[in-house]
């Protein structure tokens, strides 16, 4: 069940695995706009974590700030002064406003389709303190129609006004990440023009977490099965190019989806991972193999080097 009250904080654990985030993605491939926001409670470290990246006609604006967590748990705007995360109408509007100079002006998300939780259990018979965690590990995601403008200052020092007019995701969650059990984990979020598609695939030392919805304004679909086939990672660019996912939905029709990137952003990794792991979000084009559907969307992956070898 998704009530109103899970738009805002959750008690939490005593646990630095135990984290609460809040996400938005937009894809504006007309207006070549591309870009993400986060904000993310740590809470062992009673703090929060702001960050994002825009890449608007080719440059990029980002920004990070981590502030002191102010415990408070039914806060309507989520802000460090730079940016901010305002939910106006739980499950239907919300806005998320930049402040920077080079960058400022907001975004306003109206919800298309019902949010999605996700199953918080693992397939039975898998290892038991693995099925404990996830079970409190919640997550939901939303489609969402985006509308609004951005002041520019580019490169060049000119000043640019842009709008922005295009389809987004925005994904909730809150529980253990289990960060240092984690051999490889994706997320893929893609907009179609009527549907949006979110995959997600984790690796732990022993079992694998897969799953995923297929959101269309008649419903939602699970996907109950999802297959990493390949991650492909140019060392000498640093950057993932492409990859390919097999899944299995509800109905028990499989099929591939494949992407290639537009662009690529290198994400920071803990540091006792650093040299042994990556981790990348691409803004990618996206095709479903078995209909030719296409999308755009993002994809983040962290997987270690070992496993990436394995391709």
């Amino acid at each position: 069940m998704f009530f109103k009250k899970d738009e805002y904080l959750h008690e939490y654990k005593k646990s630095a695995d135990w984290t609460e985030s809040f996400s938005i993605n937009i894809v504006d491939k007309k207006n070549r706009i591309f870009g993400f926001a986060d904000i993310e409670y740590l809470f062992n470290k009673r703090q929060v974590e702001f960050s994002y990246n825009f890449i608007i006609h080719d440059e990029t604006y980002k920004h990070n700030n981590i502030i002191p967590y102010n415990g408070k748990f039914e806060e309507k705007s989520i802000t460090d002064k730079k940016l901010a995360y305002v939910i106006s109408v739980p499950q239907e509007s919300f806005q998320l406003n930049l402040k920077e100079r080079g960058l400022t002006g907001g975004l306003k998300l109206s919800a298309l389709f019902p949010a999605y939780v996700f199953p918080t259990s693992m397939p039975a018979g898998e290892e038991e303190q693995i099925v404990e965690d996830i079970t409190l590990w919640n997550r939901y995601v939303q489609r969402c129609r985006i509308n609004g403008s951005f002041a520019l200052k580019t490169a060049a020092k000119k000043d640019k006004k842009v709008r922005v007019e295009c389809f987004g995701q925005r994904e909730h969650q809150w529980g253990f990440r289990l960060k240092d059990r984690i051999i490889s984990h994706s997320n893929i979020a893609v907009q179609f023009r009527d549907m949006l598609m979110n995959l997600t695939y984790i690796e732990f030392d022993k079992v694998v977490y897969a799953n995923g919805i297929i959101s269309r304004k008649s419903g939602n679909i699970p996907i109950q099965n999802v297959e990493c086939e390949l991650i492909s990672y140019d060392r000498k660019k640093n950057e993932i190019g492409s990859s390919e996912f097999s899944f299995t939905d509800a109905h028990d029709e499989v099929d591939l989806i494949v992407s290639k990137k537009i662009h690529s952003i290198q994400m920071p990794v803990p540091k006792n991972r650093n040299k042994k792991f990556i981790r990348f979000r691409n803004f990618s084009d996206f095709t479903i193999v078995g209909t030719n559907k296409k999308g755009a969307g993002m994809e983040e992956h962290y997987i270690s080097i070992d496993r990436l070898g394995k391709f």
